[in-house]
């Protein structure tokens, strides 16, 4: 069998793995990191970038009102 490099990482992954943590401490993760988070892939070494405004319509008002 043929051996390749294949990564199951991706944008979308990371998002709902920020998601996961909850809203409290997203909106604490993005107060530290100045509104923007990035993520590595410790696999590819990809770089995932997301700020605040990501996750606006996810949250709704809880990241509005707290980071505004």
């Amino acid at each position: 069998q043929n051996v390749r490099f294949a990564c199951s990482c991706s944008r979308e992954r990371c998002y709902n793995a920020l998601l996961s943590i909850g809203p409290t401490e997203l909106l604490k993760l993005l107060q530290e990191e100045e509104g923007e988070v990035t993520m590595d892939c410790e696999f590819c070494n990809q770089q995932y970038h997301f700020e605040r405004s990501d996750f606006d319509a996810q949250l709704g008002d809880t990241v509005n009102s707290s980071l505004h």
